[in-house]
């Protein structure tokens, strides 16, 4: 239980302090804002896209998505980010449930078996 309290504050703490230069970044704070659908649907997918299995797996969805949606809002519309993100996410959880770097990892284990040997598939969970 302890350990669970410290993983909580410490979770807490790190979220506070990557939260808090939010509002110099817009400048003013509103529900509207601050509430917003893209930074709840982003705060997930990252992880998920990126593979939530090492710590190197969220930077790397962070900085694919954070890239995609720039290049979107720039060459199509802002309005399709939420579309694009739901879609990549949607992709992501039915091609590769761990994500990027769970995929790499996949790959690396199907190539580090010799010619020879039988090869085990990973089971799915059900």
């Amino acid at each position: 239980m302890r350990l669970k309290l410290i993983a909580t504050t410490l979770s807490g703490a790190l979220m506070g302090m990557a939260g808090a230069p939010l509002p110099y970044y817009v400048t003013y704070l509103e529900p509207a804002s601050s509430f917003n659908l893209a930074y709840a649907v982003n705060s997930v997918a990252m992880p998920v896209i990126g593979g939530m299995t090492s710590w190197v797996g969220p930077i790397i969805g962070a900085v694919l998505l954070g890239t995609i949606q720039q290049l979107a809002t720039v060459t199509i519309s802002s309005a399709l980010n939420l579309l694009i993100v739901g879609l990549l996410l949607i992709g992501f959880v039915m091609i590769a449930p761990n994500g990027i770097v769970g995929l790499v990892q996949a790959r690396r284990r199907r190539r580090a078996v010799p010619v020879g040997a039988p090869r085990q598939e990973p089971q799915r969970a059900a």
